[in-house]
């Protein structure tokens, strides 16, 4: 792939993304596509056989007279095999769209909510987001950064940063974006970047 025809690709990519609606308008979205879906499943008749991958055993007695069970393993591959056992239930969609699907929608909107697994993380990380966004901590950071990583290595550190970050929480990605922008204007003496320095202080 040569260099024009690359950039093509990856100009059309960011000018998807920039088409891209608000991930709220997403979500909402991508909600009333299920709710059709399944209101569409529903009036269609659709149904599916409920199939389970269990391990294929088998029974063998050992010298010591002792009867085991163990899974079976397959010579060409050395894993154990495996077996599609289709079970006598059929799932059908229920429509979201009646009052019941409606009633359940609205009723397990709090319990979604609490169970959901990575919601504690993401709120102890956003409150802490603010907390140092608003102290003008983030500013600091992203000063000192800019001014003691050189311009070859702004890459990595980018790549490293964004592993780093979601080790601890799924909010990286809210606080990396803005530090290779400064980086960049820092080092080429973008005029956005003197400004900002001026008001800042």
């Amino acid at each position: 792939m040569s260099l024009q025809s690359r950039r093509g690709v990856l100009d059309w990519i960011e000018w998807f993304g920039n088409r891209l609606p608000d991930p709220s308008i997403l979500c909402i979205g991508g909600t009333l596509l299920i709710m059709g879906l399944s209101h569409l499943g529903s009036v269609a008749g659709w149904s599916v056989a409920e199939v389970r991958l269990r391990a294929v055993t088998e029974t063998v007695t050992l010298d010591s007279g002792e009867t085991v069970t163990r899974p079976v393993v397959d010579p060409a591959t050395k894993r154990p095999k495996s077996e599609i056992v289709h079970l006598d239930k059929v799932v059908i969609p229920r429509s979201l769209l009646t009052s019941d699907g409606l009633y359940w929608c609205i009723s397990g909107l709090i319990r979604n909510f609490i169970n959901f697994p990575p919601l504690g993380i993401v709120i102890t990380a956003m409150l802490g987001v603010g907390v140092a966004e608003r102290s003008g901590l983030f500013d600091a950071l992203l000063k000192l950064m800019a001014r003691i990583v050189p311009r070859r290595l702004v890459t990595p550190t980018v790549i490293f940063l964004g592993m780093a970050s979601h080790m601890a929480s799924d909010a990286g990605y809210l606080v990396l974006p803005p530090w290779p922008r400064h980086s960049t204007w820092r080092q080429a003496g973008h005029p956005c970047w003197e400004s900002r320095t001026r008001s800042r202080e």
